[in-house]
């Protein structure tokens, strides 16, 4: 009797849903976050998409008089289940104002884990449709997980995680589409992108390629494939129209500031920035991307036409961000409006992987990644652009005054490496645990400072001081159990988390590494009968 094949893709995604869950902060990062859930309370409560007005809240008044947020529709509809899970714990675990302001954040700060992990099984799932070895695509599923980006924006609350998650399931169906001609495969393609379009209206750049890919896997009948794919598309942008409407009086205006909105800066600064800078680096933050571009090659003579669909999703998003005022995305780790391209451009890896030229460049890069990650996770990006910003009399105007400055871009921790959120948060981390010997911290060239009347202008050599507030606490959410501990707080909830996820990990590793096993003995047993 033949063994069943084993299935890795449910444990697979049971582990990372378990491990994004264990290395969570637990609380909101950002005013994004902050303003999607204010809407989503307000839809929740029957008062539409409008809003009372908070500085911390991203948006602008409508010509009703209102305020409304200026993030997606989609943010906001996926945003009301989180809403309405943390209204329900809040009301089912009263307790004092930093407890219920914990309860009613915490779903939301959850929120993205589910994507996140969900990316991951589609790139295993993407892997095994373009012919790869399923122990090739659990490394590159692996790979994508832990050594880029996106296990810190797991962790996050920013929406980049659920863009990249619905572009890959488009992604995922076109693929099904061109194996099976099934024309339902390109309906649920076009559903995801108009989804992941509703949750950021950039990706309308990104629509031409899909569409010209589901014409060009529609077989027999390309234009019919092409429409059927374009249809539910076309209905998320009549309803981005209408969201935009209702609350700014015109279908075209998003409520993004307009000093952001329409503004532009050169193409090499962004471009710089995002593949090269200290401090945005897409290769510094992701490195398994170098074994990824090193299979690049073997990747496009095995399949050059998902070869050039992919790096060209990554060449539009590099085009364009790199002409936007905020390119950056700052007050986060890394590039991170590139984080939905990153794990389609990690499919190139497995080219290198079943190669087996270079494995070990993987693992190096792969090792890489691990370390760079723990650092986004065990420190609050928040903190280190704090740190700086308390220091500017040393550094001068290196942060300009948002958004009264053109060249906003042109902070000095996006370029001198001295200030590189990596060598921040690497201080910052050693400030937290060793904070007697983590001493101060000192430029070892020449910090650069920018404005509109100076230019240019070096300043000396300067040290910055110890990490003082800015350090103190790990950014996950075990490290706020002792304090939430005490009467009238939460940490009910937060144990609770801990536990379901600690068992996820549990079970869903053991069978995984069992999974890779059977599947390494079965590939090789077919290499040896293909030999003989």
């Amino acid at each position: 009797m033949t063994r069943p094949a084993p299935r890795p893709l449910p444990w697979l995604v049971a582990t990372f849903l378990g491990l994004y869950g264990l290395f969570a902060g637990g609380h909101l990062y950002t005013g994004d976050a902050a303003t999607v859930q204010a809407t989503a309370r307000s839809v929740l409560s029957g008062q539409g998409f409008a809003i009372d007005f908070d500085r911390a809240y991203g948006g602008a008044y409508g010509p009703d008089g209102k305020f409304y947020g200026q993030y997606g529709l989609g943010a906001v509809l996926s945003g009301l289940v989180p809403a309405a899970a943390g209204e329900l714990l809040a009301g089912l675990l009263p307790g004092g104002p930093e407890s219920t302001r914990l309860l009613r954040q915490l779903p939301a700060a959850l929120w993205n884990i589910p994507f996140a992990a969900a990316a991951v099984g589609l790139v295993f799932a993407c892997a095994g449709l373009l012919g790869m070895r399923p122990t090739t695509a659990l490394a590159v599923a692996c790979s994508a997980g832990v050594g880029t980006m996106l296990w810190p924006y797991a962790a996050r609350d920013f929406t980049e995680p659920q863009v990249a998650c619905f572009l890959l399931l488009a992604y995922h169906e076109l693929l099904r589409l061109e194996r099976s001609g099934r024309e339902g495969c390109a309906v649920s393609a076009g559903a995801a992108l108009g989804w992941a379009l509703l949750t950021k209206v950039y990706v309308v750049v990104l629509a031409p390629l899909f569409v010209f890919e589901a014409w060009r896997r529609g077989g027999g009948r390309p234009l019919r494939t092409a429409v059927l794919f374009s249809t539910p598309l076309g209905v998320a942008a009549a309803a981005i129209a209408w969201y935009n409407l209702h609350r700014f009086g015109s279908p075209f205006v998003t409520g993004y500031a307009s000093q952001v909105q329409n503004t532009h800066i050169p193409f090499w600064i962004g471009a710089f920035g995002l593949l090269l800078s200290a401090g945005k680096s897409v290769f510094l933050y992701n490195p398994p991307l170098l074994a990824a571009a090193t299979g690049a090659p073997a990747f496009h003579r095995r399949a050059a036409g998902d070869s050039r669909f992919i790096w060209l999703l990554a060449a539009v998003h590099v085009a364009f961000f790199s002409i936007q005022q905020n390119w950056d995305g700052d007050w986060a780790w890394g590039p991170r409006y590139l984080l939905p391209a990153i794990p389609f451009t990690m499919l190139a890896a497995g080219a290198l992987l079943e190669s087996g030229a270079r494995t070990l460049l993987w693992r190096l890069t792969l090792a890489a990644g691990l370390a760079v990650q723990f650092l986004g996770l065990a420190v609050d990006p928040n903190d280190w652009v704090r740190y700086l910003e308390a220091h500017k009399r040393e550094l001068g105007d290196y942060l300009p005054g948002y958004p009264t400055k053109r060249y906003v871009p042109l902070h000095q921790h996006h370029w001198n490496p001295d200030l590189s959120p990596l060598r921040g948060h690497w201080f910052l981390l050693r400030s937290t645990l060793y904070p007697a010997s983590a001493g101060s911290f000192v430029l070892h060239s020449s910090a650069e400072e920018w404005n509109d009347e100076k230019g240019h202008v070096l300043l000396p050599l300067v040290d910055l001081g110890p990490a003082g507030k800015h350090a103190g606490s790990l950014d996950f959410w075990f490290a706020s159990l002792p304090r939430l501990m005490e009467p009238g707080q939460a940490a009910a909830p937060l144990s609770a988390m801990g536990i379901g996820c600690l068992a996820l990990v549990c079970l869903g590793l053991p069978r995984l590494a069992r999974s890779w096993r059977l599947l390494a003995r079965a590939e090789a047993t077919a290499d040896a009968e293909a030999r003989t």
